[in-house]
């Protein structure tokens, strides 16, 4: 017997939809309802909680079913008497999950049903009575029994994804649980104490890869809601990704986190959309995969293939009002602002109360002229957000836009002096000098977004706003320094561009034969190489093109840039070595350096810097740089005093006509 629902006000679906997605017609549509927690003690209600968002996940691992994210389901939590059959059409789906847990020390019973949303009948039912510590065993078999219940068929890498246990510890994934509970709480009270159990879960487990990505999750969050600044947080939040991933390298939630690292700190374009697309790969359900890389895609000015991939958040999270406003950032950034308008309403109608979806809504009317509906629409945010800063600067542009200055700057003194005892973002204090028609005050504030690593940057190239600052070179040059300048704004595969760069080449020593020894081992390493590098690669503005086996292929605007970014890397190889115990553990690098022709074609790179650059890296001694005579032309006088160049001969090189002088480069010391 399901307990008694009360009645609520009917969801609708925020997205108009045709039609499924292609692949949408060849997967079933699941929702796991919250599962009641009928435990003695109402504390462990997280536990039912983490129970649900654990299912979810284990079935979403099973490619032939669609499964309702979380944040939709959650709405039937409580007091709701729809029926099945009700909540099936509102999500979308065919059959749903439902059930209850009991715990009772270390004691569970859950119970599970599979019912047809249709009939309402039950298609399969059972109660589990087990230990705590054989949860995942409960979550498998029931994923493993609803598949065969439906007659779907679980191929080898799905079994075994859904057999995989993520700790042995009880505790630990009880914290770890815990953790969840109180990040989904979306409060700074709350991300924080979820870091404290995720901290507590690792203490117990320290392989625990979720609890190491929970953190990541949170630090991220404070940053996004401005709880703290992004040079705190997302550090942080990095550095517990790439911890998961050594761990565990097949987990999407933690490909999906460092994606999103790169994006909106780093600025590491190529990377971070490697990590999006790997995320969405491993797990096709994960809702916050389609949402972030729809994120970064609307960045870059690719608007057809953001909005494919928030129909594609939509299909799992029908009900998720972040996701609804997300779609309405999408048709805003590409200026279709009646169809913006529209959807931002269906947001509200949804949920009045959701700050995002009135303070977004401004945005739109602004751009019309539509000055008092955007400032209805942005005053009743800062009262619902107890004026946060992100509200009360919106509101500020507004009146500046709309010609009400006074109001604009009594605004504007607030944010200042707000900004003397805590952290006020500069962006959005250069909102409103931009309202204010103040470019150079906006420019000034603007610079120190961009020192403040401001992830609100990351969409200067295509917001509206900044229409009256995009003449002045100031602005090209900020976008030039997050890489969104030139070729970054097309999608793969798009018209042949050619152009001047320099590229480094890399590979590690002796992977090959490490890996005829021992795969596992050279794949960890490789892995650790990868994280290393990508950490680097942003503070030089450098792009990375392909990853080759063991090589990397990075492209960067200046022979200066790619040989500081060469030295700190090898530098970065050899603190990591001096830790190494075991020579089979230790990582070093080849690299090689070339400034010249580059062309971009399909997606792929090509030309004689690409050429040179990797033939004259296999020359480098084992964690050396070797360098053509074009890159000492420009850097020989530039390094720091520490460092000087050998000249290495002029070798003949495979497909390179003439013979070039090679140098590498050394410590002083070493004389």
């Amino acid at each position: 017997m399901r307990p008694e629902r009360k009645k609520q006000s009917k969801l609708t679906s925020p997205l108009p939809v045709q039609g499924p997605v292609a692949e949408e017609k060849h997967r079933q549509r699941i929702a796991v309802l919250p599962l009641t927690n009928i435990s003695p003690d109402t504390a462990d209600e997280y536990f039912a909680d983490g129970l649900t968002e654990e299912l979810i996940s284990t079935l979403s691992k099973i490619a032939a079913f669609r499964v309702i994210a979380r944040t939709s389901v959650m709405r039937y939590k409580k007091n709701t008497t729809k029926t099945i059959a009700e909540i099936g059409q509102e999500l979308g789906v065919s059959t749903i999950v439902e059930g209850t847990v009991r715990k009772v020390g270390n004691k569970l019973r859950v119970s599970a049903h599979l019912v047809d949303v249709k009939s309402e009948e039950r298609k399969w039912s059972r109660d589990y009575d087990r230990e705590i510590e054989n949860v995942f065993e409960i979550q498998t078999d029931i994923a493993k029994k609803i598949a065969e219940s439906l007659k779907v068929r679980i191929i080898r890498a799905e079994k075994s994804a859904i057999e995989k246990e993520s700790t042995k510890i009880p505790q630990a994934y009880n914290d770890y649980l815990n953790g969840r509970y109180y990040w989904n709480q979306r409060t700074e009270e709350g991300l924080k104490k979820a870091i404290e159990y995720f901290e507590k879960a690792l203490s117990q487990d320290q392989h625990f890869a979720l609890a190491h990505t929970g953190i990541s999750d949170s630090y991220a969050l404070l940053a996004w809601f401005e709880f703290l600044s992004p040079k705190e947080a997302f550090p942080k939040a990095r550095t517990h990704a790439e911890k998961a991933l050594v761990i565990d390298n097949e987990l999407a939630e933690a490909h999906t986190s460092l994606g999103l690292v790169m994006f909106q700190y780093d600025h590491n374009w190529y990377a971070a959309e490697k990590e999006f697309r790997k995320a969405i790969e491993l797990n096709p359900n994960y809702a916050p995969a389609h949402q972030f890389y729809a994120d970064y895609l609307k960045a870059l000015g690719r608007f057809d293939e953001a909005l494919l991939e928030m129909k594609q958040a939509h299909e799992i999270d029908p009900l998720s009002l972040a996701i609804s406003t997300g779609i309405g950032h999408v048709l805003y950034l590409s200026r279709q602002y009646d169809l913006a308008i529209e959807q931002y309403r269906k947001s509200v109608q949804m949920d009045p109360t959701f700050v995002q979806a009135r303070l977004w809504f401004g945005r739109p009317y602004l751009q019309k002229g539509m000055f008092q509906e955007a400032i209805n629409e942005l005053e009743e945010a800062v009262k619902l957000s107890g004026d946060s800063n992100i509200s009360l600067a919106v509101l500020g542009h507004a009146h500046a836009s709309a010609g009400n200055k006074a109001e604009a700057q009594k605004i504007l003194h607030n944010l200042l002096e707000r900004s003397k005892s805590r952290y006020v973002p500069s962006y959005w204090i250069a909102l409103v000098y931009i309202g204010l028609d103040d470019k150079e005050k906006a420019f000034e504030w603007l610079e120190r977004a961009y020192e403040d690593r401001s992830s609100w940057l990351v969409w200067m190239k295509v917001e509206p706003r900044f229409d009256i600052l995009r003449s002045d070179s100031r602005f090209d040059s900020l976008l030039a320094r997050m890489g969104l300048a030139g070729v970054l704004s097309s999608p793969p595969g798009s018209a042949e561009k050619r152009s001047l760069a320099a590229i480094v080449f890399t590979d590690i020593v002796g992977y090959t034969a490490l890996a005829q020894k021992d795969e596992a081992l050279a794949l960890e390493l490789l892995k650790e190489e990868e994280l290393i590098i990508r950490r680097i690669i942003s503070e030089y503005n450098g792009r990375e093109i392909k990853t080759i086996g063991d090589a990397f292929l990075i492209e960067f605007p200046s022979a200066l840039d790619a040989t500081s970014f060469a030295i700190e890397m090898q530098n970065a190889f050899r603190e990591r070595n001096s830790k190494q115990s075991e020579d089979k553990r230790k990582l070093m690098l080849r690299i090689g350096i070339h400034v010249g022709d580059v062309v971009h074609r399909e997606g792929d790179v090509f030309g004689d810097a690409v050429n040179v650059a990797s033939r004259i890296q296999p020359l480098s001694q084992p964690g050396g740089i070797c360098v053509s005579q074009q890159v000492y032309d420009h850097v020989w006088n530039k390094l720091d005093d520490r460092y000087r160049f050998i000249e290495a001969g002029r070798p003949s090189l495979k497909n390179v006509r003439l013979p070039l002088a090679i140098y590498e480069i050394v410590l002083s010391e070493s004389r």
